[in-house]
C-alpha cells in the first residue's frame, strides 16, 4: 500500500503547496502536510496500519487535491468494487457447498424482499453490505449442514485447489443424497 500511496500524495503535496503558495521542495513540509491528512482521515499519521477502506478513502483525498481524474474516478468507486467482488467470491464458494454453479439468479432469489436488480453491477452500494451478510451467513449454514468448516472450503477456494474442491463438492452430494 505504502508504494502506492506515496505517489499520488506526492502530486497531491504538489498542488496543495502550489495553491497556498508554500515551497514544494521541502520534503519536511510535505511529509508533515500528508501525515496530517492521514490523521483526519485514520485517526493515525502513519499509512502504515491504515484499513482497506481509509487507504482508499486516502488515495481518494489525495486524487482530488491533486485533480487527477482518472485517480478520483478509480477510488471513489473503490469500495463498491470491493463489495462486488467479495459478492462474486461468495458466488464461488456457493457454488462449492452447493455442488452446483450459483449465478447472481440464484443469490436474487434468496434475497427476493429485496427487490434486487437484474445484474449485479446495476445493485446500489448501499444493498451490497447487506448481500454480503446475507450471502455470509448463507454459506456458513450451508457449511454447517453438510459438516464443513467455512474456513477450511474459503482457503480451498483461494488455493484453486480443484482435487480438494471436488472430494468438498462429492462431500456434498453424499448429504444432499442421505437427506433428501
Amino acid at each position: 500500500m505504502l508504494a502506492k500511496i506515496h505517489p499520488l500524495a506526492h502530486k497531491a503535496w504538489q498542488a496543495h503547496a502550489y495553491y497556498e503558495k508554500l515551497d514544494m521542495s521541502d520534503r519536511v513540509a510535505e511529509d508533515t502536510w500528508r501525515r496530517d491528512v492521514l490523521q483526519k482521515i485514520s485517526g493515525q499519521r502513519s499509512s502504515k496500519n491504515l484499513s482497506m477502506e481509509q487507504f482508499e478513502e486516502a488515495m481518494l483525498e489525495f486524487a482530488m487535491t491533486a485533480q487527477e481524474d482518472k485517480e478520483i474516478a478509480y477510488w471513489s468507486l473503490a469500495k463498491e468494487r470491493r463489495y462486488r467482488y467479495q459478492v462474486n467470491r461468495f458466488m464461488q464458494l456457493l457454488s462449492v457447498v452447493r455442488a452446483e454453479v450459483t449465478s447472481w439468479s440464484y443469490v436474487r432469489s434468496i434475497m427476493d424482499r429485496m427487490n434486487l436488480a437484474e445484474r449485479l453491477d446495476d445493485v446500489p452500494l448501499e444493498n451490497l453490505q447487506d448481500i454480503i451478510a446475507a450471502l455470509d451467513t448463507h454459506f456458513r449454514r450451508l457449511c454447517r449442514e453438510c459438516g464443513l468448516k467455512p474456513a477450511d472450503v474459503k482457503a480451498v477456494v483461494e488455493q484453486g485447489n480443484k482435487e480438494q474442491i471436488r472430494i468438498i463438492r462429492h462431500q456434498v452430494e453424499h448429504h444432499k443424497k442421505e437427506f433428501a
